[in-house]
């Protein structure tokens, strides 16, 4: 797990302008496969797709190189501002990523969880209110943890 931690700082830090002023970073799960764990960055106010949309990539925890970015589709739907590497919910193996969009003001908020191998959406969650999707989560329930390669 340190090697990971390492590498992720040295990805959020050594990028300069290239990181928005707001990120998440989380991990730890093995999303591509290789024994170790990675690691996922959120960028909420990317607006690549649209304006503040956001995106989150994980990231290999062994060499620091870009696995999987998952971008938002939504205007101001700042994807990526909680983020963490679930277990394997899909059961093809890998660890997914979750991340939380909480929208704009007075939309409802989202957590997203896409497949660890292809970004495509498993679930989209959410409880209706604007809120949701913005607090830092974790995802660690027991029974699904010997699923997912650690």
């Amino acid at each position: 797990m340190l090697v990971a931690a390492t590498v992720a700082q040295r990805v959020v830090f050594s990028s300069g302008s290239q990181i928005p002023s707001s990120v998440s970073v989380g991990g730890v799960g093995d999303v591509d496969g290789d024994g170790r764990p990675d690691f996922i960055l959120g960028k909420p106010l990317v607006s690549r797709v649209a304006s503040q949309a956001g995106s989150a990539t994980v990231y290999s925890g062994a060499t620091g190189m870009p696995i999987l970015t998952i971008l938002g589709t939504n205007p101001y739907g700042r994807l990526g501002t909680s983020v963490a590497i679930g277990p394997d919910l899909n059961g093809d193996g890998h660890c997914d990523p979750v991340v939380g969009a909480p929208g704009p003001s007075f939309s409802p908020g989202h957590v997203r969880i896409h497949s660890g191998v292809t970004a495509a959406l498993l679930a989209d969650l959410s409880d209706g209110t604007d809120e949701f999707g913005r607090v830092a989560f974790a995802v660690v329930p027991d029974q699904w943890m010997p699923m997912c390669v650690l």
